[in-house]
């Protein structure tokens, strides 16, 4: 996140799926990829990178919360408030903790 928080979000992007071609289950690379994507609103591309977590990560990945909660900002920031309280309740099902997803749910 180190290129991405200089600025250099395009660097980043090409770094992280680097990461995903080394070590496809390396989740958290998806969940970064997303908020990059959903930052530059792209959220065609967010979306597929959650979706790939949710549908490929196992059970118990706490990366499946944070997906869940990034879902939610994806629908918010177009926004679909209702929709994005759902996935928000879905990240905290998750990661009962999480305090990103209470902020964003409230």
């Amino acid at each position: 996140m180190a290129l991405y928080r200089t600025g250099c979000s395009d660097k980043a992007i090409q770094q992280f799926k680097k990461a995903k071609e080394i070590n496809p289950e390396l989740w958290l690379c998806y969940t970064n990829l997303a908020e990059i994507y959903r930052q530059k609103k792209e959220f065609k591309k967010a979306l597929v990178e959650i979706k790939e977590v949710l549908e490929k990560s196992p059970e118990e990945a706490e990366e499946r919360g944070y997906a869940w909660n990034l879902w939610g900002n994806v629908l918010s920031d177009q926004g679909e408030y209702k929709k994005a309280l759902e996935m928000y309740e879905r990240s905290l099902e998750i990661l009962p903790g999480y305090g990103s997803a209470y902020l964003n749910w409230a």
